[in-house]
């Protein structure tokens, strides 16, 4: 019996030489608000959802990254306003951008849902995958971890971006990062820097967002206007709304 589907609510995309953009929940909630204020803005549409059993809808452990093999978490549907809301990992496509909001399954299905992921980024026609995330220790604003090193100096010569975090990055953005390279596919995590919150290490960091936001507007030379960032990010914020 298959634990991990997928779900077309549209046609499959067939593109060439695309750029995916993912990120989940993780340390300050950053590469997540990154990614949905940028699905909001280009008005992306939804064609794809990736479901498992592996998907708690509450979790066991804090923070919702940092699984555990004996911790499965509680299985469900979310309802909200009085929708019922599977847990999905969710696909978006903007031109040739296809863009990931991942979702953290427990320590059992997290390599599945990540191989999943990627090889569905890889059926459609994805080139490169560039993830979103935060660290959180001293170091430069924005820096750069890839599955090559020809990766990082063409990222550093072109972004002024460099190698700066050295650590665990754990979850669905780490391991989708894994499968790329097992995968031989371009792939590449931009993270940026904020201030832990051991009380709650999801706590949202709207402004490191909205610094990692810039960056990769000026990667994929797209025409925002980031002056509302705060303004719409913090209108949205709700309780576990980025969990």
């Amino acid at each position: 019996m298959a634990t991990t589907w997928i779900r077309y609510l549209d046609l499959k995309p067939n593109l060439n030489q695309a750029v995916a953009i993912a990120a989940s929940p993780g340390l300050r909630s950053v590469g997540i608000l990154s990614l949905e204020y940028l699905i909001s803005k280009l008005n992306a549409k939804l064609f794809a959802e990736l479901y498992s059993a592996h998907f708690p809808v509450i979790y066991e452990t804090a923070p919702s990254y940092s699984t555990q093999p004996r911790v499965y978490g509680y299985i469900g549907v979310l309802i909200d306003s009085g929708e019922v809301k599977i847990p999905s990992v969710k696909f978006y496509i903007y031109g040739n951008i296809v863009l990931v909001r991942g979702y953290q399954a427990n320590f059992h299905g997290q390599w599945e849902v990540a191989e999943e992921t990627v090889n569905l980024l890889h059926d459609i026609g994805v080139k490169r995958i560039i993830a979103l995330a935060a660290y959180g220790v001293e170091g430069s604003q924005i820096c750069i971890a890839a599955v090559r090193k020809d990766l990082i100096r063409e990222f550093s010569s072109k972004y002024m971006v460099d190698v700066g975090y050295k650590g665990p990055l754990m979850g669905f953005t780490g391991l989708i990062l894994g499968v790329a390279y097992i995968k031989n596919m371009d792939a590449l995590c931009l993270l940026s820097r904020t201030t832990p919150n051991p009380q709650d290490p999801e706590d949202p960091d709207p402004k490191s967002a909205q610094i990692l936001t810039g960056k990769i507007v000026e990667i994929l030379d797209l025409n925002i206007d980031l002056s509302d960032f705060i303004d719409i990010v913090s209108r949205r914020l709700s309780p576990n709304s980025y969990r």
